[in-house]
């Protein structure tokens, strides 16, 4: 299983953007209907209520922070099932100074999702937006909001959520993923010079790290069209790294969120100056890698819209985001490309562990 949790609530979370609407009505259970489904919710009998009548979970401005320490970030998924359990699919709950609305139902977050505006406001995350603020660096897809973030995806929509765009990378990838495979069995047989081995054999030692080498090695091919060498004996140091801070920085991002950021900012505590270190490794990291593809394309090369190239050359080349803009989105893909999928893939294994004969399943299908 996953070795650390991320401070990314097992269930989806809005935050404050409808908690600074108070008088914003909304189809929602009362607080003497704590068990009532997304169907009770949708009945068209029921009355609309405002958003306060949301039950409001533990103490205000604390929350349920002391469940939190007590049991540990860890076990915050743990948490709000049990949150689940008693107060139904919507809560609201005070993580220091933000409200944040719990919606612990996936119809629910279908739905809501589909009412978003051509410019939403995307989920707050503080202390990215400080950091980039702090550098004086750009925002990208996951930390822009209102018409910055849909010039940004109209943009990379192009090549990113195309199905016929996604396909040209599908060779590339594939040996890399045959690549990984390989490594999987090298390290289950022994053979790894530099890897600290499992004694029992068949045990692949912090699987998870060795997902994130796939994810990174992967996010490269599209972004850069090159391989980093992340599934070879051993890795070059700067890919561990890269993995080591993306994982700090989400450990200590939670810590951020219990008070206030400007006091977090003003006493320089310890959690903003991880936070602060691992954001400087993603950053330089990423921009390793975009300079060196960028001295590779020529300037004067243009590129259209149906030509097989790699993102960053594509963005470059059409010349319909500033250079500012394109670094912005493309560490935060490469952060986000390595932490969700290598997260969702280990979780999927994971589950098939559990059963099987949903692996059965898998390898005669």
């Amino acid at each position: 299983m996953l070795t650390r949790y991320r401070f990314v609530v097992a269930t989806n979370i809005l935050r404050s953007t409808i908690a600074r609407r108070p008088k914003q009505r909304c189809r929602c259970t009362s607080r003497t209907e704590p068990h009532s489904s997304s169907e009770d919710i949708y009945r068209e009998d029921r009355e609309l209520k405002p958003y306060k009548s949301i039950p409001l979970v533990g103490l205000p401005f604390i929350g349920n922070i002391p469940d939190i320490i007590r049991k540990g970030f860890g076990s915050m998924h743990l948490n709000q099932i049990e949150l689940r359990k008693k107060h139904g699919v919507l809560f609201r709950i005070h993580a220091g100074p933000e409200e944040t609305l719990s919606i612990v139902d996936p119809t629910l977050v279908k739905e809501l999702m589909h009412q978003e505006d051509r410019n939403p406001i995307r989920i707050n995350i503080g202390p990215w937006k400080a950091y980039r603020k702090l550098r004086g660096v750009e925002c990208g897809l996951v930390t822009l909001d209102h018409e910055p973030w849909r010039k940004s995806r109209n943009v990379l929509s192009k090549r990113m959520l195309r199905p016929k765009e996604i396909t040209q990378y599908m060779g590339k990838l594939n040996v890399a993923a045959d690549d990984f495979i390989d490594r999987m069995i090298r390290l289950m047989e022994h053979e790894g010079d530099t890897i600290n081995l499992n004694q029992d054999g068949g045990i692949v030692p912090e699987i998870n790290n060795e997902f994130y080498k796939w994810a990174m090695e992967s996010v490269a091919i599209v972004l850069f069209d090159v391989r980093l060498g992340c599934l070879q004996d051993p890795i070059p140091s700067d890919v561990q790294t890269f993995i080591n801070a993306i994982n700090d920085m989400f450990c200590s991002l939670a810590p951020l969120f219990l008070l206030p950021l400007r006091w977090h900012i003003s006493l320089n505590t310890k959690s903003w100056r991880k936070q602060v270190e691992s954001w400087d490794t993603i950053w330089n990291t990423a921009m390793k890698y975009i300079n060196l593809k960028c001295e590779s394309i020529s300037e004067n090369s243009n590129v259209n819209e149906n030509q097989e190239v790699d993102l960053l050359t594509y963005l470059i080349t059409n010349d319909k985001l500033s250079m500012s803009e394109i670094c912005g989105s493309l560490v935060e893909f490469m952060l986000g490309g390595v932490d969700t999928t290598s997260n969702t893939l280990l979780w999927a294994m994971y589950e098939l562990a559990r059963k099987p004969e949903c692996q059965e399943n898998c390898i005669t299908s």
